[in-house]
């Protein structure tokens, strides 16, 4: 007859491996944030307006690290040449007077890769706790 407390040791593992689970998932978020702002930062280059004269405001995008405690990645527009973000997407007074339209590729970008961050940051985290769990 098996012993009725034998479940205990499972139980004790069962607990340890969750007291691991933040550390063991840190590196499967920070994984997933990093592709998916990799992703954002591509489409929005590849939306952004260009024309034939002078630097390119799509040049600027870069992708850089924010806080590594939060698995954090910043996509930013622009640099001191350059600061003319908000005036492409939004529209803007041309030098003559005229209103300009805008031509909207960052939000675009950012609605869609944020829609598919949050699938992508889901499937992985509930993977790792089942991993880590032996579910």
């Amino acid at each position: 007859m098996a012993d009725p407390w034998s479940f205990t040791m499972d139980f004790k593992q069962f607990n340890d491996d969750l007291r691991n689970l933040p550390a063991k998932l840190h590196g499967v978020i920070d994984k997933v944030n990093r592709r998916e702002a990799e992703r954002f930062q591509r489409v929005a280059k590849r939306n952004a307006p260009r024309s034939n004269d002078g630097p390119h405001i799509a040049d600027t995008i870069a992708l850089t690290p924010g806080d590594a405690e939060k698995a954090e990645y910043v996509v930013g527009i622009g640099d001191d040449a350059l600061i003319y973000a908000a005036a492409l997407e939004y529209g803007h007074v041309a030098p003559d007077g005229s209103w300009v339209e805008g031509e909207h590729f960052w939000l675009p970008a950012k609605k869609i890769s944020v829609r598919r961050h949050r699938r992508a940051l889901r499937r992985a985290v509930l993977k790792g706790i089942k991993e880590q769990l032996g579910l």
